[in-house]
């Protein structure tokens, strides 16, 4: 049990899905989802810190690192 709330996201991101969270970047056309706040986690780079989505953190600093680089310095909650 997480305790949170998953966004299409978050979830994707959670269960290190990368093929899907690219599809839904891709649909939203506002890869500024990738900044979503996540109630008692922080952000996405938190989620995949937390939950040992190592894979998923690569790919999300390197694939997607020029909306990601911004969430480096953000506090953890």
């Amino acid at each position: 049990d997480t305790g949170f709330l998953f966004s299409p996201f978050s979830l994707a991101a959670f269960k290190g899905n990368s093929d899907a969270l690219d599809l839904l970047i891709a649909k939203s056309n506002d890869p500024k989802c990738l900044k979503e706040h996540i109630e008692g986690v922080g952000t996405l780079l938190h989620l995949c810190i937390k939950y040992g989505q190592k894979e998923m953190l690569k790919h999300l600093l390197t694939k997607h690192f020029i909306y990601t680089c911004s969430l480096i310095d953000k506090k953890d909650p």
